[in-house]
This record gives C-alpha cells, structure tokens and sequence, in this order.
C-alpha cells in the first residue's frame, strides 16, 4: 500500500482537491481539476515509469508522502524502495519560445525527490510518482494504493496497477547517444578547480546521465584516463578531443584504437556547415583518414552527395529529418549511420525539448527515430544554466536571441561546493521514457525479424523494419507531425509489447501482421478518395470577405457542413485546449485563381476571452493561412485592416506587390476570410495541403483549426483539395 500522511498542524483547515495524471501531461498552476482515476502503468523489467497525483489546496499547507510495496503474482512484490515521490518545481517562462504557448507562466519542471509537498494556496501542486521495475521482477499484475491525507481531511486512497511484461530493457542501450555535459562550467560554478573532490562531483554527473541511458559527449578525464568509464558498454558516443597538432592527434586515434575504443568515440566535425565551408570539412576528413581510414566523423548536418565519403555519421537537425527522408533512407541503405539532433529550432509543431512544450514532446523524439531507422542522438549541453545570479529552479533560462527556453538545460542542481548533486526534471524523464520505448521497438523488430526467419521469409530484417515503422508511424506520420496525445502514444506502446509478445510465441501471426493494410501509411489517401474532404467547384467570387455570391452557396452545399467543417481549438494559457465553434473551408476556382473562404463562427468572442484567461484578446486582428507551395509552407496573412503579409508567422511582413488578393469581414458572431491565390502559386494545383492558423492581438495567443478527419494523419493538415465540376 502507497500512503501519504499528513505532517502539518495548520491553524486553518485547508480543503483539497485531487486527481491524477498520467507522467506525459504538464499540469499547469491554474488547470481545472479533472478526476481521480486508478494509477496504471505498464513497464518492461528494467525500466521507470511515472504518474502524477495532482492537489490543490484553499489553504497552503503541507502533505507527507510515504510508500510500500507493490504484490503482484505467486507472492512476488515491488520493494518500497523502488517507489518514489517527486513534488514538481514550477519555473517561470518569461518569454515564449514560440512553441504555441504565451509567457509568462510557470511550467512543472524540477523533480526532487522528497518525503513532503508543499501546497500553495489556489493553485496546483503535482507530485510524480516514480516506479522503477528492477530487471528480475517477475512478470505479472501488481496491486497497491496511493493514499494521501491532509490536515482535517479523511483520508483517500487511489488504486494503483502496475503491468510487468515478460519483456527485458537491454542492459546495454542498442542506440547511440551523445549529450555534452558542461565540465568548466559545473567546475568554475561550484569552485572545484582545486578541490580534492572534484572528480568525484564530475563522476556523480557522469554517471547521472548514463543511468538514463545517455552517454555523456565527453570524459571527465584525460582520455588516457579513461578506463574506468570505457569499460562500461554503455558509454558509446565519446567525442575525440580536440588537440593542437597532427602528431598529437595521430597518437591520440592510435591509443584509442589500441584500447578498443575507436567503434564507441568520433571526431565532431564543423558544426552545421554551411556550403561555403564544405572544402574545408574535405580538409579535415582526409587529415582524419590519413591517421585511420576507421575513425568515425560526425556532421550535424543531413546527407548532401557533394561529402559523401567524408562524413561517416550523419546528424540531421529534426527538420532535416523532415525534409530529406529519401536521402537518409539513401544514406543508411549505404551503411553509414544518420543520427538527429534538436536545439532552439525548429519550433512547433516539431516537438522540442523546450520547457515550454508538451510533456510528450521530448518522448515521442525517440519514436520519430524508429520511424526513420536513426541509431543515435546528440544534445549540444545539459548545464547551460545561463549568466550569473540566475536561479534556473525559478526562472526559465532564454538567450536574448534564440528565446527557447532552457534550450541546453536538462539537468539541475542541489547542494553547495564538492557537496553538489544532480537532479531530474519532467523533460529529462521524458527523454529517458522516450529510450525506453525505442528499445521496446527495437525488441518488437527482433521478435519480427526471428518470425521471419522461422517461417522462411526472404530479407527478415526488411520485413522486422517494416513492423516497426509501421506501428511508429502511427504516432509519427513524418517528423513535423508527431502525435500530441498521450493516451494514444501509452495505447501504441502496449500495442508494441503485445506484438512482440504475439510474435515471440507464434511466429506464424507475421503473415497476419504482413497482410493487414497499414492505417497511417495510406490513411489520407483513402480518407480524400472516400469523403472528398475539401472540393473546390469552378466560380469567380468577389474578394471582399462577405460570402454572399451563389457560387459560395454551392461550394457550401457539395462539401457537406457537417462533415468537411473544422473544430476550433483554443490553447490557453495554461496549455489547456478549450473547444469553441465550428470553422467551414470553402474553395472556388477559375483559369487564374484559387479562392478559398473561411467561415469562422463564434456567438462570444467574450467568451472566449474569458476561458483563455487574457484580457487583451478582445477581437480576432488577423487570419493567416498557410499552403504547402512547392513543399515549403507559404503563409497568406491578413489584419482586420485590410493589410497583407507573408513571411515568418511570428514576423510577417508587409506585402508591397500582391500577387494575392484578400478581405476579412467581422461581425458580432464571428467573421469570415477570403483569399484568391493565382493558381501558379501552387506546385501541384490540384493537391494543396491547407493550414489554417487565427492571431488574437495584441498578446500571443493563437487559435488553431485542426482537419478533423486529417489529425488522425497530421494536426495541421487538411487533405488534398480536389477540383471538381459542378455537381449535377
């Protein structure tokens, strides 16, 4: 049994409410409560899961948090030791890194293991729970409660449910990772230059990262030092060290490669290169090859043919991911490696690891990588705790420029001196989870591969990546568009153990597996064939935002209103989404143009101004819609004035020569939108993908329209428009 017992003597009886969250959900301060459900995790042996017990309380005051053991089968128990309790520490955005979310807010972020948790008056307070599955755990269902009491409150109790699978997380990762830790800075920070402890702290730090399964980029010590940490297989992607002469460099390659080492470290190449450096990137790579044709060299760039033979591990930005998936599957079908990366760009609807993003953000990262077969990842810094005197557990850290939030800090701190110890937050957990669920597609495409082999299929290992990036695509469609929802990406994960499981025992269930349609892979397709999500029908309209021409009338009439409408979301400031009205999309066309109209319905733009908690947004002064020009989005924006822009969504700018024209009409229930974009605009006229985005000024908000058949293939997209006579 979990209890947690009360440990204050408040003057004031505080009455509480609670409820419970899975661990992939950032509850904000000012979140409406929802209900207390039974705790249910799922896990591997060897692995950590989380929940999330959430309190709010009228009266600040304090709770006491206790665990015990879990039962499962055959008298079989979770110790109470691998049961943990973390009060959430919220830190202030005081910018938006343009991630969707306004600023300031406060953000869960800190996780401290604690015995207590204090609770502020009127707001949340969430406190994670996390189970770590040791590796000999036997499979099987185990049962306890959370229990929790409060200063004159009876005392509740919450079912929890823990699923074992008679799955193993490998000991030993099966991916690559590099994530630098900032040695000088934790040195100067804590004054350790001189003092005896000082490898002790760096080793605390070392191995912090490692037991999450990321490799730290460097060693805390000479590399001639380095057999303590090399002999640990986990460490596997060491960055050479940069040294002053090409003797120096050559001894360097030769004693790793005579330790064994060479496969497990790389010489970090230019850093994002641009063209007019790649001459100098040949330079280096032949300099490398002479010392040994074998030593790894790493690029943080995507697979360009003019250096191919001198970039031996490709590292993508997730963006890069995106837009060249031919040439990585290309590059991997050659046996080079391709790895990703992701820093202060790109933003939304990429996820990030950014404070201000999704507690999914960081987790689903790791199943793009399975969708696209990457074996590795890099993370430029996990200390970057900004200038002097800033306190990284209050205040989120942006650099003036970039503005991302704690973009390079992961890990934080606690303690004084020699004394400083590592601790966790939301996003480095979800990176750990995010390991975890690679390696158990990695497992399900073994448990693939061994089924193929023993029911005699040809290339086993085509037919295991197949499985995977299959069941992967479900949550990722391509790696602009990764899924948000965290039931549905929990959901695919059982999913995955089910087939391995399956596969494990009956190889012949490939053959089922094999021949069953994929959902996600031809979902559009069938989706635009079958329901015609968006027609357009010949007509010249007039631009000027009221819909009032017969030709609009039959657009309405062949697109159906209750089914080809979009659903309005709000994403407030707390992160929430709060519905709103139904949005209509409309097209017309003629030998020049597209016209497309945006019937916008809200009976209360008040009212909206209420439940998104910002009293700035008192009308809607901008529409901006975005098609797919040539594959690149090209944003169409228009103020309620009348004025146009193009450009960044964030910083449109003016447009002086339209080749587009455009009018909005506002009215007290809502408001409508015109655009007539010459055809040529258009790569593929008939197939545009369609995303429609509304600004509320002047504070940050913005208001998303979400394809309600297309979120299931992506969240921005709404199928392909189809030009079509008139109906008869």
């Amino acid at each position: 049994m979990l209890a947690l017992v009360a440990g204050v003597t408040a003057p004031v009886r505080a009455q509480v409410t609670c409820w419970t969250e899975t661990g992939l959900v950032k509850v904000m301060r000012q979140d409406m409560p929802t209900e207390v459900r039974d705790i249910r995790l799922w896990a591997m042996r060897g692995e950590v899961e989380w929940a999330q017990v959430v309190f709010r309380a009228t009266t600040a005051t304090q709770v006491r948090l206790e665990t015990s053991d879990l039962r499962g089968p055959d008298g079989a128990r979770l110790p109470a030791g691998c049961l943990s309790w973390h009060p959430a520490v919220y830190v202030r955005t005081a910018v938006s890194s343009g991630n969707g979310f306004p600023a300031p807010d406060d953000w869960p972020e800190v996780l401290p293991q604690g015995s207590t948790a204090d609770l502020p008056a009127g707001q949340n307070q969430a406190v994670y729970l996390q189970v770590r599955v040791p590796p000999d755990t036997p499979p099987g269902l185990y049962r306890g409660k959370a229990g929790f009491t409060v200063m004159g409150e009876q005392p509740v109790t919450v079912p929890v449910t823990l699923t074992v699978w008679p799955l193993t997380l490998p000991g030993i990762p099966t991916m690559r990772s590099s994530y630098y830790i900032w040695w000088d800075g934790l040195e100067k920070r804590y004054g350790l230059r001189d003092s005896p402890r000082r490898q002790e702290v760096f080793d605390r730090f070392f191995w912090f990262l490692v037991d999450r399964r990321l490799c730290p980029m460097t060693l805390p010590c000479d590399i001639r030092d380095a057999a303590p940490y090399m002999r640990d297989p986990r460490v596997n992607g060491i960055r050479l060290p940069y040294v002053g002469t090409d003797d120096e460099l050559r001894e360097t390659i030769r004693f790793v490669r005579k330790r064994g080492w060479l496969g497990r470290c790389f010489y970090y190449m230019y850093d994002e290169p641009p063209k007019r450096l790649w001459h100098e990137v040949h330079a280096a790579a032949d300099r490398l090859m002479s010392f040994d044709p074998l030593v790894a060299r790493l690029g943080t760039i995507q697979p360009e043919p003019e250096l191919q033979g001198k970039i031996s591990i490709w590292c993508p930005n997730v963006e890069s991911v995106y837009l060249y998936p031919e040439r990585i599957a290309e590059t991997r079908a050659r046996g080079e490696e391709v790895w990703w990366y992701t820093c202060a760009v790109p933003l939304s609807p990429y996820p990030t690891y950014l404070l201000d993003d999704d507690a999914i953000a960081p987790r689903v990262l790791f199943w793009m990588q399975a969708r696209y077969g990457l074996t590795g990842t890099l993370y430029i810094n996990t200390l970057h705790w900004g200038g002097e005197g800033q306190d990284p557990w209050r205040e989120a850290i942006a650099s003036p420029e970039l503005r991302a939030n704690n973009d390079g800090l992961l890990v934080y701190t606690v303690g004084e001196g020699a004394d400083v110890a590592p601790v966790t937050g939301v996003r480095l957990e979800m990176i750990r989870d995010g390991i975890e669920d690679f390696e158990l597609l990695q497992l399900l495409r073994q448990a693939a591969s061994e089924a193929a082999r023993r029911v005699g299929l040809a290339e086993p290992g085509a037919v295991a990546e197949r499985v995977v990036t299959d069941l992967a695509s479900r949550a990722v469609p391509d790696a602009r568009h990764c899924t948000r929802d965290p039931h549905r990406l929990l959901a695919l994960r059982r999913e995955a153990a089910r087939l391995a499981l399956s596969l494990q025992r009956d190889p012949e269930r490939l053959h089922d597996l094999l021949g069953r349609r994929p959902r996600v892979l031809r979902e559009l397709d069938e989706m635009v064939a079958d329901d015609k999500f968006l027609v357009a029908l010949p007509g010249t309209p007039s631009v000027d935002g009221k819909v009032e021409e017969p030709e609009w009338e039959r657009a309405l009439q062949a697109n159906a209103p209750g089914r080809r409408t979009l659903v309005t979301r709000l994403r407030n400031l707390t992160g929430r989404i709060w519905p709103s009205q139904q949005t209509m999309v409309l097209s017309l066309y003629d030998q020049e143009y597209l016209y497309f109209a945006f019937i916008c319905g809200e009976e209360d733009i008040a009212g909206l101004r209420f439940a998104a908690e910002e009293e700035n947004l008192e009308t809607v002064d901008r529409v901006g819609v975005a098609l797919l020009v040539g594959g690149h989005p090209k944003w169409f924006i228009l103020s309620a004035d009348g004025a146009q822009f193009e450009g960044d969504l964030h910083n449109p700018q003016p447009l002086r020569q339209a080749a587009w024209r455009g009018r909005t009409h506002f009215d007290p229930d809502g408001y409508t939108a015109e655009l007539a974009l010459p055809r040529h605009f258009l790569a593929d006229p008939v197939r545009p993908a369609v995303n429609l985005f509304r600004y509320a000024a002047p504070g940050e908000e913005t208001l998303h329209f979400v394809g309600r058949y297309a979120s299931r293939r992506s969240p921005d997209q709404l199928g392909r428009l189809l030009l079509e006579p008139p109906r008869q």
